[in-house]
């Protein structure tokens, strides 16, 4: 929520099968985190171990931080200095509004054309004769 929250792991399990991806269990998280080689990079320097048994029971803070123009959420010891969480801006109102009015004018007049057409079609037709015939002479 609002894009920090203080946790404990509880598990720590794999994912994958031609590369394996650790995946940490937070309680009060109902789905697990993927982490990246920065998230274990600092669950090793916290416990001060590689083997991930050690890292159950470690209190992380998970903050959604943007790196690289992306927003990302990473592992960050508690009380230690980490960029500031990224919220999430107010979404852009779109302008569909004159382009579909548009379209719908555009349809309306070709169809309004059409039924002109194959009303007068005949009296066009005849009209269209007689200027050829006089360009003619």
């Amino acid at each position: 929520p609002e894009g920090l929250y203080t946790g404990k792991i509880h598990a720590i399990t794999t994912q994958g099968v031609e590369a394996l991806t650790p995946l940490a269990h937070l309680e009060g998280l109902a789905k697990p985190l993927a982490l990246e080689a920065e998230d274990v990079a600092t669950l090793v320097h916290m416990s001060g171990s590689h083997f991930t048994s050690d890292w159950i029971g470690s209190r992380v803070d998970v903050r959604v931080v943007r790196i690289d123009d992306r927003r990302v959420v990473r592992l960050y010891a508690p009380g230690e200095p980490a960029p500031p969480v990224d919220r999430p801006g107010r979404p852009k109102l779109r302008r569909r509004g004159l382009r579909s009015a548009l379209g719908f004018v555009l349809i309306l007049a070709l169809a309004l054309l059409a039924v002109y057409l194959v009303e007068q079609g005949p009296a066009l037709w005849t009209l269209l004769q007689d200027m050829l015939s006089s360009i003619g002479r």
